[in-house]
């Protein structure tokens, strides 16, 4: 049976050639990416922000498995990349002999890539057959999104690879649901009073949106998603009023008698939806305060030792907080 050939090969002859590329004919990003490589600029690395490599690979590892579990049937391999491009970690089948940790898979290494476009786009990215710019990765179908830390800097890209064309587009739910997984884990590793999940009032939190805070209401962190949320640009906002309508101290009082959470207004007006957040303590999706379970409260305790006020930064809450819930029956 005779091959279909890749119409995106006679599109990047046409480029390469200097004609115009029919609108919606490619997806904008590979487009910038062939822009950029056609000038000689590739996508410059971002900052590098090596004392945090620890912590991501940390938080990444047990997703970039439980994802392998997940798309290996289907042929892909997982890979975790940090902003210059370097994969950190990955698993499942081998897909190419280049795809090792410690590999170097930037846009001025290997041309157009799905990583290095999830990195400068901001959002999840798709690169297949001959958009991609190196001959050996034009066998290969790639979905990659960017990781966040908790102050919404990109810190890595997770990707998914294999050999033959695109698929569906299930995969890249899965690569971005991994990805915002990695992000909760990394909140769950500031050291905060309390770390508030925003979303729409009267609905099921969504946004993927998080602010940590002190005891007084300075703000430690603002996630990727609550700064889309509450349309905060670069930056950190000093306090929890200079975000929402409330005055932090009376409003946190009595959003900790309500494990369900309150409404909150933003200072644009939206109607909000806030609760608690308590991470596990091996960084896992965080839970309801509500859901914090005696078990996982002595467990804290356990790990530090002892020390109440140890466990309850571990847990997220109050020492009075750890010592009532403790007491009850």
């Amino acid at each position: 049976m005779r091959k279909t050939p890749d119409p995106t090969t006679g599109l990047r002859r046409r480029f390469l050639a200097g004609e115009a590329l029919p609108s919606g004919s490619l997806d904008d990003a590979v487009l910038r990416s062939w822009q950029r490589l056609r000038e000689g600029a590739p996508a410059r690395p971002l900052r590098s922000l090596s004392p945090v490599l620890f912590q991501l690979r940390e938080a990444a590892e047990p997703e970039v498995e439980r994802l392998a579990h997940t798309a290996s049937g289907a042929g892909y391999t997982t890979l975790l990349t940090d902003v210059q491009g370097v994969v950190l970690c990955r698993a499942g089948p081998p897909v190419d002999g280049a795809l090792q940790v410690g590999a170097d898979v930037s846009e001025a290494r290997i041309g157009t890539n799905a990583m290095t476009n999830a990195l400068v786009e901001a959002r999840p990215a798709r690169v297949s057959g001959a958009e991609h710019g190196q001959p050996s990765w034009q066998r290969l179908d790639c979905l990659a999104a960017p990781v966040f830390d908790p102050c919404g800097n990109a810190i890595g890209a997770l990707a998914i690879v294999r050999t033959g064309g695109a698929g569906g587009l299930a995969p890249m739910a899965l690569v971005v649901a991994a990805a915002q997984a990695i992000e909760r884990r990394l909140v769950g590793q500031v050291q905060a009073h309390l770390t508030l999940e925003l979303g729409l009032a009267q609905a099921p939190p969504g946004a993927m949106a998080w602010v940590c805070l002190d005891a007084g209401g300075a703000v430690l962190a603002l996630n990727h998603g609550a700064r889309h949320l509450l349309g905060w640009g670069a930056g950190r906002p000093d306090r929890f009023e200079d975000l929402f309508e409330a005055r932090a101290r009376p409003w946190l009082a009595r959003l900790r008698q309500a494990p369900d959470g309150l409404a909150l207004r933003s200072r644009d007006g939206l109607l909000l939806w806030a609760r608690v957040l308590v991470p596990t303590l091996d960084g896992a999706p965080a839970r309801t305060l509500a859901a914090l379970s005696q078990d996982a409260m002595i467990q804290a305790l356990a790990h530090a030792h002892g020390n109440v006020s140890a466990a309850a930064r571990q847990l997220g809450i109050s020492r009075a907080t750890l010592y009532r819930r403790l007491k009850r029956p």
